[in-house]
């Protein structure tokens, strides 16, 4: 099951007043977090993984980027898989590279020999805005879960589009903005929407925000299901 995916607006919008809101105490912070179903697919509003039901791989088609950019990259996604695994208690782990299809007019990503998508799997590729028209601007990013259970609510399949031409300037000029940009991308992918504040990840702006904010956190462990984890307590837990 497919969902709309969560477009990344960098920098040079004006959804920065818009979306903002004004003033933040901690207990909103806590609540700002939204499944990526909503308003869209109501049977799988607040769908998620489930930690104990084995790893979740993932693979990287790397598109036009170089042999040594696509090590910096992995080892960049292999750091942002670990901030949602700390905070989740899922175990990621890195499957190899593997060539991609990318469907254009539905963002999906998928194997490139049209073999069904594997299970627990999240496909990561990068592609330029020659490619995908979709990266206009400032958008700089796709994610979505692509496979999901209506009956349990449990999510078991993704993926995340990254623009190329952003990564080749970023990487050298703002690096912490594109973890950050690969952060935001994953939780999409966990099935978190947009969040309102800042001060979270999941703020539709990406900055250079490294650490999951308290509404992160909190939302994608609400989401969680199947099994129950011994997973570490939220920020600023004593």
């Amino acid at each position: 099951m497919a969902v709309t995916a969560g477009a990344i607006i960098v920098t040079g919008s004006t959804l920065a007043t818009t979306v903002q809101a004004a003033g933040s105490t901690a207990e909103q912070v806590v609540a700002d977090h939204t499944s990526i179903y909503s308003g869209k697919i109501a049977e799988l509003v607040n769908a998620g993984w489930a930690p104990c039901a084995g790893p979740v791989t993932w693979s990287v088609d790397p598109g036009t980027l170089t042999a040594s950019q696509v090590s910096q990259e992995t080892a960049r996604l292999q750091r942002a898989f670990g901030t949602w695994s700390a905070a989740t208690g899922l175990d990621f782990r890195f499957a190899g590279l593997q060539t991609m299809a990318v469907d254009e007019p539905g963002l999906q990503v998928g194997p490139a020999d049209g073999s069904p998508a594997r299970p627990r799997h999240i496909y990561v590729a990068f592609r330029g805005s020659e490619v995908v028209p979709a990266f206009v601007n400032t958008v700089y990013g796709y994610a979505a879960p692509t496979l999901a259970d209506r009956a349990t609510r449990q999510i078991t399949g993704g993926y995340v589009l990254i623009r190329t031409d952003h990564v080749l300037t970023a990487a050298s000029s703002d690096p912490r903005s594109l973890r950050s940009l690969y952060v935001h991308e994953l939780g999409h992918v966990l099935g978190l929407g947009h969040a309102q504040r800042e001060e979270n990840v999941m703020y539709p702006i990406v900055t250079d925000q490294l650490q999951l904010g308290a509404g992160d956190v909190a939302g994608v462990r609400q989401l969680l299901t199947g099994c129950s984890v011994q997973i570490p307590g939220p920020p600023g837990a004593p």
